[in-house]
Formats: C-alpha cells, sequence, structure tokens
C-alpha cells in the first residue's frame, strides 16, 4: 500500500507547457469558426441581394405588363418598340418584348404567345420572363 502522502498529493506535472498548448489550440478553434461564420454571412447576403433584384425585375415585368393591357383595352397597338428601357430610377434595367401567333381554330380571337424579358443592363445574368397568351399582339399587326 502506497503511503498516505502520495494518495492526497498528486504528482506535479509541469503547467507552463499545458497551458501554451490549451491557449494555442483555443485561438485555432475560434479562428475556424470565425471563418464558418463570416463564409455564411456572404453567403447569406449574396442570396439576399439575388432576391431583391428579382423582386425588382417581377415589379418591373407586371408593370410593362399592366401598361400593354391599359392600351390594349383602350383600342391603341403597344406603345414603342418592341424592346427598350425604363425611366428614371430604373435606367439600368431594360425589357424586351417578343410574340409568336398561336393558329387555334377553336379560339375566336387571334392570340399570341407573349414573352417579356426584364433584363438588367450591367448584369445581364440578372433576367426574368414571362409568358402568356394575349389576343391581337402579333408582331406587325394591330387591333
Amino acid at each position: 500500500m502506497p503511503p498516505l502522502a502520495s494518495r492526497c498529493f498528486p504528482p506535479r506535472r509541469p503547467e507552463r507547457g499545458v497551458l501554451l498548448v490549451e491557449a494555442v489550440l483555443s485561438a485555432v478553434v475560434i479562428a475556424v469558426g470565425l471563418t464558418f461564420i463570416t463564409r455564411a454571412l456572404g453567403s447569406q447576403l449574396k442570396a439576399l441581394q439575388r432576391v431583391e433584384e428579382y423582386a425588382v425585375l417581377v415589379d418591373l415585368a407586371q408593370q410593362a405588363l399592366r401598361t400593354m393591357e391599359v392600351d390594349l383595352q383602350a383600342g391603341k397597338s403597344p406603345r414603342g418598340p418592341h424592346e427598350g428601357s425604363f425611366g428614371d430610377p430604373y435606367q439600368d434595367y431594360q425589357w424586351k418584348l417578343s410574340a409568336t401567333e398561336l393558329e387555334d381554330p377553336d379560339l375566336p380571337l387571334e392570340v399570341s404567345r407573349v414573352t417579356l424579358s426584364v433584363a438588367r443592363s450591367d448584369h445581364p445574368t440578372a433576367t426574368y420572363s414571362v409568358q402568356t397568351v394575349w389576343p391581337t399582339l402579333v408582331p406587325g399587326s394591330s387591333p
């Protein structure tokens, strides 16, 4: 049986080296954690910018379609050319309209498939397109 003194007082270990290793490991863990947090926040900010850009493109496309609908209901041909840009504060955004005639003998009116694309001129990858079936909007025809 070992003496009582050795049971009550365990042998001393060098504390200086252990504290240094613990401090270095803590610093590495904190650095790795902060790296992942900043990358996650950066990707979330980019995703938020894409969502905001998409919302602006959708609003502009709806505005352009409403303008065309008002013109058609008033008996006028659609305004302007089949492509253009929006006014202030959306001068960086451009739209393009294309239409193809649909031939369906069951329909009483001439109809066309209209595609409206809205894009940002300085960022061409951000594009929103909407398709609809529209009466009497055929390229080169008037209502």
